[in-house]
């Protein structure tokens, strides 16, 4: 009889057990909405660990780390223009991934990376150095195919859409 209740004891436990671990599941539809729009490419070895590579059809935005900048913002001073020069840059990029989110037919990437490698359909890798001079933000726009655009420096969102469509020849229709 005791051998008997503790047997079920012991099975009510690991049911109980099942059921908590059961319920702490992440739901893999809220995974795959997180990282929906972003291409990540294993690196090979001869890589830099400070290079993103990208395929196909994408705009890649590229900007300091926090750290960068606040150490730039500590040898220029506050009064360079930096805080508003990445406030502007945050903004404009902003508006454009919203409105690409709404018709997902351009991936949009945020790099941190100083080095971006394009890697051509036809099997070509084009380098392209994001710290090029004093330049530290900018846009890359690549569709796997033809020479990628990189564009240096603060650019509005009409900007962007202009350079979008000159690009990927108006492909698409897009809010601004």
């Amino acid at each position: 009889m005791k051998r008997t209740i503790i047997i079920a004891f012991i099975f009510i436990a690991i049911l109980l057990l099942i059921d908590y671990f059961a319920s702490q599941k992440v739901p893999v539809a809220s995974v795959a909405k997180k990282h929906q729009k972003t291409e990540y490419v294993p690196l090979k070895r001869e890589q830099s660990k400070d290079t993103l590579v990208v395929r196909g059809e994408q705009m890649v935005f590229f900007m300091p780390t926090q750290k960068e900048f606040d150490a730039m913002v500590e040898k220029e001073g506050e009064d360079s223009g930096a805080n508003e020069m990445m406030g502007d840059f945050d903004e404009y990029m902003s508006q454009v991934i919203d409105s690409l989110k709404k018709n997902p037919w351009l991936k949009t990437t945020i790099t941190h990376k100083q080095v971006v490698t394009v890697v051509l359909a036809n099997g070509r890798k084009v380098n392209i150095d994001c710290t090029k001079d004093d330049n530290i933000v900018g846009s890359i726009l690549c569709d796997g195919n033809k020479e990628p655009q990189v564009d240096y420096g603060v650019s509005t969102s009409d900007d962007y859409w202009a350079m979008i469509d000159n690009y990927y020849g108006q492909k698409q229709k897009h809010d601004q």
